[in-house]
């Protein structure tokens, strides 16, 4: 989910040249976004893209912030953001 979030965030960088600020402006509204571990995917301000977590005692409500940044050859991306605790994160998140 948050793979196909942080494609629409791209391809609206792409066609613009800024960052969308919600899911509405970057036409996200046609993909689901939730699912057994997910309750949301919503694009922030500055295309961060936060995944809000459910269904599990350690991260339900917690978040994960994908950030995007702007260099030569387009976007490339941060997860470091948001309040999911470091031990549930993926190796590239903590």
């Amino acid at each position: 989910m948050a793979g196909t979030v942080k494609t629409f965030v791209s391809a609206f960088y792409a066609e613009t040249g800024r960052l969308p600020s919600s899911n509405a402006e970057a036409h996200v509204a046609e993909v689901p976004l939730s699912g057994p571990y997910v309750s949301s995917v919503a694009i922030a301000p500055g295309g961060v893209v936060v995944v809000t977590f459910t269904a599990d005692s350690h991260l339900t409500g917690k978040t994960l912030e994908l950030t995007p940044a702007i260099d030569g050859s387009g976007l490339t991306w941060s997860c470091k953001g948001g309040t999911v605790p470091a031990e549930y994160r993926p190796p590239l998140c903590r």
